[in-house]
């Protein structure tokens, strides 16, 4: 009795399984050599150069093969207003593209009139944070560049301001407001170039900026070549 109960029981889970249930509840039998559902398509590429059109309006974007490092470009474009209307998402969006590329010279100008230089080794990504926290600091006192270039060393990378104004005022305001702007971690050093009317390194007009730290400031007759 109990070997045809067990049989049944087969029969019937086989008979089961061998139908599948539509939305309207009926149950149907699958097709002969049914095939497993086929597997959702891959997600979207990791970003490409040309994809900085959705932030950057770019002006050139030159890709050069013939380098030691094949992907090595140079980029040169203006940032859009939404770009820099967020400048947390523009600094992830930096950061990754650093990450997957060997870049060479990352040039943007943003409506702020401000331009972001970014010198990477090949697949080291930007800090995002110390790119935002500088940027936003940047625009909000008028400077004209932010560079940023990397040490050959994890987390080590150093990073310049550009004012060009001859007011010693309107620069010790700036020097002012970055006592209370905390360094990201990231960055190793800062210059603070500003180009300044005044005997070769005299900086005395600026009064007292020992309170700024890891501050150079430099001036046009004081350093050869200085930063631009």
């Amino acid at each position: 009795m109990y070997p045809v109960l067990v049989l049944a029981a087969v029969v019937t889970l086989v008979v089961l399984f061998a139908y599948e249930t539509e939305a309207d509840g009926k149950r149907y039998p699958l097709p002969e050599n049914a095939e497993p559902a086929a597997p959702p398509p891959p997600g979207p590429p990791g970003p490409e150069p040309a994809d900085i059109a959705v932030l950057f309006n770019p002006a050139l974007i030159e890709v050069d093969y013939a380098t030691d490092q094949a992907h090595s470009m140079l980029i040169e474009g203006e940032a859009t207003d939404n770009a820099m209307q967020n400048t947390g998402a523009l600094a992830e969006h930096l950061a990754q593209m650093t990450a997957d590329h060997c870049i060479d010279n990352l040039a943007i100008s943003t409506p702020a009139e401000l331009t972001l230089k970014i010198w990477s080794y090949c697949h080291v990504p930007v800090d995002p944070e110390a790119v935002e926290t500088l940027t936003d600091f940047a625009v909000s006192h008028g400077a004209g560049t932010v560079r940023f270039s990397h040490y050959p060393g994890p987390g080590q990378q150093r990073a310049s301001m550009v004012w060009e104004t001859d007011d010693p005022e309107e620069f010790r305001k700036i020097t002012e407001d970055w006592k209370d702007i905390e360094l990201p971690a990231a960055i190793a050093g800062i210059s603070f170039v500003v180009y300044a009317t005044g005997e070769a390194g005299d900086t005395s007009a600026f009064g007292d900026i020992s309170h700024v730290d890891g501050l150079n400031i430099i001036t046009p007759w004081s350093q050869t070549g200085a930063e631009d």
